[in-house]
Order: structure tokens, then C-alpha cells, then sequence
């Protein structure tokens, strides 16, 4: 069934996402959501040693699974559990807020289960956001190298974080690396 208000932000998330300065004016308009209290658990025993777990906003789910409610004006608030052992090809994304055109070629960029298992391999520590554009957190789709040095950086600066808060800028820019 054709939605008026689930076009409206299909489009919109695609103007914002091919253009930045107009998606900064969008952001630098709304004042976040701000809290006193940080929850935040320090490592406190080897990496190799822990578990990791993918949390991610970009609205990946099996395909089996139902989708997230796009017409809630308040957005969905569900989440869905994905097993480790998930192929890719058996994931999909329902997210009318970024342009997942990428995404949707190579989930990697937003749910980097493929590199999370390459790493399992040579037990790295762990990884951080990197402010990239909307819907590539970790790069390009099918850019292997790129992935993995994104995980890579990212698992290196979150062994050096004490303090909750803290913000490690990872010095890679967008389509000007070579990995």
C-alpha cells in the first residue's frame, strides 16, 4: 500500500545523502538528546577474550523477520536479534531515513558481520563509530581493504579509551585513502 509520508522520507533521506552541507544545516537545526549518565562499561580483560556484539541503527534484519514500522511518526523502537552465524544474503534493510543504496549492495558498510568474523581469525580488540556519510560507517560497498582498515583503526583507538565520552578521531577521509 502507497504511503504519502514513507515517499516524502525515502526522498528526503536521498536528497540529504547527496548532499552534505544541506544534511549539516538538517543536523546543526535539532538539538540532540543529552543525558548526565553515560552508560559505560570499561574493558577490563583482554579483547581476545570478550564477546562483541553489532548494534546498529541502519534498520538490518533477517528476511524472514518482520520489517520496521515505517509509519510510526516516532519511529519503530523494536529491535531484532541476528545470530553470528547469519549469512548476509539472508538480510535486508527497512530504513526510509538514509539512503541505503550502498548498504543495500554490501551490508559490510552498516552491519560488518563479514569483517567481525575475518577478525574473529587473528582475535583484534574492538571498534568505534568513524564519521563517514549516511549509511557507510565502515566505507565503500565491496571495499574490502577499506573495511578492514576502518575495523582495524577503530579496534586500536578502543583499547586506548579510559573514559567514558571519550572521542578518538580516526584520520581517514572519505574516497581519498588508498588501504
Amino acid at each position: 500500500m502507497f504511503s504519502y509520508n514513507r515517499f516524502k522520507n525515502q526522498v528526503v533521506a536521498r536528497i540529504i545523502g547527496r548532499f552534505p552541507a544541506l544534511a549539516k544545516r538538517l543536523v546543526d537545526s535539532h538539538s540532540p538528546w543529552e543525558s548526565e549518565d553515560i552508560p559505560w562499561t570499561p574493558v577490563t580483560r583482554p579483547l581476545s577474550l570478550s564477546q562483541v556484539s553489532l548494534v546498529t541503527t541502519a534498520g538490518v534484519h533477517l528476511k524472514s523477520q518482520t520489517p520496521f514500522n515505517m509509519q510510526d511518526p516516532y519511529g519503530d523502537p523494536t529491535y531484532r536479534e541476528i545470530s553470528a552465524e547469519t549469512s548476509l544474503s539472508d538480510l535486508m534493510i527497512t530504513h526510509d531515513y538514509y539512503d541505503h543504496t550502498d548498504a543495500d549492495k554490501d551490508l559490510n558498510i552498516v552491519f560488518p558481520l563479514d569483517r567481525l568474523h575475518e577478525f574473529k581469525k587473528v582475535k583484534p580488540p574492538r571498534s568505534i563509530f568513524l564519521k563517514w556519510p549516511f549509511g557507510h560507517p565502515l566505507g565503500e560497498p565491496f571495499q574490502v581493504a577499506q573495511q578492514r582498515a576502518v575495523l582495524t583503526k577503530a579496534f586500536e583507538a578502543l583499547q586506548h579509551i579510559k573514559t567514558p565520552g571519550e572521542i578518538v578521531d580516526i584520520p581517514f577521509r572519505w574516497k581519498k585513502e588508498t588501504y
